[in-house]
């Protein structure tokens, strides 16, 4: 053994190492997942957010993002640097058991205890996708069942 990880309030759950060894991110029993340096094995961030114990979390293909997945049926995508909550990924009716990002980052794949598994886009996934569409056919529906949220500009102004 090299060192240990001490920082969680109960049982870690998973832990991974980013793509380029450099951090680790683990998640607990303790509805929390951490971040750390592998070098100094110190914690970088907390990434507090879940309100049951995480199953999974999962470094994106470049090291930039982090997702986890809940008992509280939802997975959260994270900035692997500033450990900023980027979006909450909500549509599971059960415990979500695992995550994991595809090979180009741009989706995320969820399993639950409610016998499915969702693709899901990231951010960077949508803009990818959004440029391949002619968004002026898209509808706020579309923009709802991507995530997005539909902004009336005529009420903001």
């Amino acid at each position: 053994m090299i060192a240990d990880l001490e920082g969680h309030a109960d049982y870690v759950r998973t832990a991974a190492f980013s793509p380029d060894g450099n951090k680790i991110v683990t998640a607990s029993n303790d509805k929390t997942a951490k971040i750390w340096d592998a070098q100094t094995r110190k914690i970088i961030a907390d990434l507090p957010g879940h309100t049951k114990s995480i199953n999974s979390t999962a470094f994106s293909p470049d090291g930039n993002k982090i997702v986890t997945a809940s008992n509280d049926k939802t997975a959260k995508i994270w900035d692997a640097q500033t450990g900023k909550l980027i979006p909450n990924l909500e549509g599971h009716t059960r415990y979500v058991n695992s995550a994991a990002f595809s090979p180009d980052g741009n989706k995320i794949v969820t399993a639950s205890n409610d016998n499915t598994a969702k693709i899901w886009y990231t951010p960077e996934g949508i803009i990818e996708w959004l440029s391949t569409q002619n968004i002026y056919k898209l509808t706020q529906k579309d923009l709802e069942n991507l995530g997005i949220d539909f902004i009336d500009l005529e009420e903001m102004s």
